[in-house]
């Protein structure tokens, strides 16, 4: 009696620490895909901004254009942090899980990189 309330004391052990680690592997992809598409959203505003190909007609104009290209240079520049968090946080799911659907958060990370 006492052997199988261990056995069964053991099961109920291992099967909470694999939900322990599915769950902490869900959270990591919903980061992932959540930092991701905020860093994807904020590369297309940025790509949209470096195409304008607005002309400075006077030399206070061209003043501000400068201006906003060294804020939005500053601004590509803080987001470094950002990337190499995505990247390493996407590197260290993969490490922990390289199941079939981590073909996807592999193809998000080299689009990244």
């Amino acid at each position: 009696m006492i052997k199988e309330l261990v056995k069964m004391h053991d099961e109920l052990r291992q099967k909470s620490a694999a939900r322990i680690e599915e769950a902490e592997q869900t959270q990591g992809h919903q980061m992932f895909d959540g930092a991701v598409k905020n860093l994807q959203t904020w590369i297309d505003k940025t790509k949209l901004v470096l195409v304008d190909n607005t002309r400075p007609v006077d030399v206070s104009s061209a003043e501000e254009l400068l201006k906003k290209h060294y804020e939005l240079n500053d601004d590509i520049s803080g987001k470094k942090y950002e990337f190499d968090y995505i990247r390493d946080l996407g590197q260290r799911l993969l490490q922990k899980n390289s199941a079939l659907e981590d073909i996807r958060l592999h193809g998000q990370l080299t689009c990244l990189m």
